[in-house]
């Protein structure tokens, strides 16, 4: 049985150690929604907190069935100095990744 993903590769910010959008796999389902960026920061995962969570828990919290649906909210970063952040929620299905690095 193969797992899916979203397509994301995530770091994990040094300043606070919550995971960030590092790149994003061409024609995944991150990018396919055209609502994801680089540098938007990780907050929840199905309704459940992943701030400061290890980066090994919260991965596999994005795999699962091709076709099932997983849902993140992130916030993205202020664009100026004195700006405000952004918070962005979005509904990904779970997509066969070609990218072992993508999840």
């Amino acid at each position: 049985r193969e797992l899916a993903s979203i397509g994301i590769v995530f770091g994990v910010r040094k300043e606070d150690g919550n995971l960030f959008v590092q790149s994003i796999w061409p024609g995944g389902s991150a990018d396919r929604s055209g609502l994801i960026s680089i540098g938007d920061i990780l907050l929840q995962v199905d309704g459940v907190d992943v701030t400061r969570k290890p980066a090994s828990h919260v991965c596999i919290m994005f795999l699962g069935e091709p076709g099932t649906k997983v849902k993140l909210i992130l916030q993205r970063p202020p664009s100026t100095a004195g700006g405000r952040s952004r918070t962005i929620v979005v509904e990904l299905e779970r997509m066969i990744q070609n990218n072992a690095q993508a999840i």
